[in-house]
């Protein structure tokens, strides 16, 4: 059921999904970065069943949110320039990040692996934005062309840049109503930490895109654990 609200659940779940985004999109206006600013994404479920994602899958790799390491990502793709981020006063926090430019003929797209400073702890990653870029761009020093490292590239649930709502809703169970702007999932889960003392975690995962004619032209997804 589509929210009229961009908010999702709870004002307590809002607060923390708005704080997140904002956070998580903030990174160094010195090398080539993501959107520091996206619009609020209008919501198609904000109580999915399971999660949106749990991931990206690179070729035979697979990047798990909270889990692969930006390092191990990085060391076998052939990318290891990390960049880094610092908050800001508006209490934005850092972040680091590993960029991507995928190019095939003229079909051109870049992302970025990023890793919150707060809750991505030792490089953990913790998001992932994707954007079709215009045929005239290119990679750069920042952003290295890895089409020969990644051959496929697709979130675990099968969703990647020019998905049509069809798939979207083959994937999450329900289609986005409009052919156009940004449109957000997601799934609050609790995971049990026994690893020292037995702690409970809010999990949550959250999956916007941006539609432009049916088609999936940018991503945002992420997942974040909080006691």
């Amino acid at each position: 059921m589509v929210s009229k609200s961009a908010g999702i659940g709870g004002a307590g779940v809002v607060a923390r999904a708005i704080f997140f985004v904002l956070s998580f999109w903030v990174v160094s206006a010195l090398a080539q970065q993501p959107p520091s600013e996206i619009p609020s994404a209008r919501v198609v479920d904000d109580a999915l069943p399971r999660k949106p994602s749990t991931g990206l899958v690179l070729g035979s790799d697979t990047v798990r949110f909270e889990q692969t390491t930006l390092s191990e990502i990085g060391g076998r793709t052939a990318n290891v320039v990390t960049n880094h981020s610092v908050g800001d006063k508006d209490g934005r926090r850092g972040s680091t990040w590993l960029c991507y430019t995928l190019i095939k003929g003229q079909q051109r797209q870049r992302f970025w692996l990023t890793s919150d400073d707060v809750f991505g702890g030792d490089g953990l990653v913790t998001g992932v934005y994707a954007v079709v870029l215009k045929p005239s761009d290119s990679a750069t020093q920042d952003c290295p062309d890895r089409s020969r490292y990644i051959r496929a590239v697709s979130f675990d649930n099968k969703i990647w840049l020019g998905a049509s709502t069809r798939q979207i809703e083959l994937s999450l169970g329900t289609a986005p109503p409009e052919a156009d702007g940004w449109w957000g999932y997601m799934n609050v889960s609790q995971r049990i930490d026994n690893t020292r003392h037995a702690r409970e975690f809010q999990v949550y995962s959250r999956f916007d895109v941006r539609l432009s004619k049916g088609h999936v032209v940018e991503i945002r997804a992420s997942q974040i654990s909080e006691t």
